[in-house]
């Protein structure tokens, strides 16, 4: 088994009683190349998408000057770089609280009305949660879907 499957199969048996908010609970990193990091964070997206039935999932990570730069991408999208669907403004939300947010009827939502990325690709439902470490957020994983999702049940 190689480092990203061990970090997987982490990810995938790490989880809560509300399966869909608190998938991905913990994982260990420690002593990986930076490509089986890598690896890992795609597999992780696309397990993240698949589990969600999201149209797209993005893993974003922090940079050393607190810039939102490092993505992973898996979904219907991740061929055309023109199509990133991820919303800025629930990325930047979700980073400044340190908390996960759900976004429903999301082209219509007070918090993030007339955002760019929900109107130019009719997202209708999106997730986002932060990645921490020390309780401070390093990243942020951020699924959409251009269909109603209910991730909250």
């Amino acid at each position: 088994m190689t480092m990203s499957e061990r970090a997987i199969k982490t990810a995938a048996t790490q989880t809560t009683t509300s399966p869909d908010v608190t998938f991905i609970d913990k994982i260990a990193a420690t002593e990986m190349a930076y490509e089986d990091i890598q690896t890992a964070l795609e597999e992780i997206a696309s397990l993240v998408r698949t589990h969600l039935s999201a149209d797209n999932a993005y893993i974003r990570l922090l940079s050393p000057e607190n810039k939102l730069n490092c993505m992973i991408q898996a979904g219907d999208n991740s061929e055309d770089d023109y199509k990133v669907t991820a919303s800025n403004a629930l990325l930047d939300r979700v980073i400044a609280d340190a908390d996960s947010t759900l976004v429903k009827n999301a082209m219509h939502s007070d918090l993030f009305e007339g955002d760019p990325q929900f109107q130019r690709f009719n997202i209708e439902t999106a997730i986002c949660t932060p990645i921490l470490t020390d309780d401070k957020p390093i990243g942020a994983i951020y699924s959409d879907s251009s269909d109603a999702r209910a991730w909250d049940d």
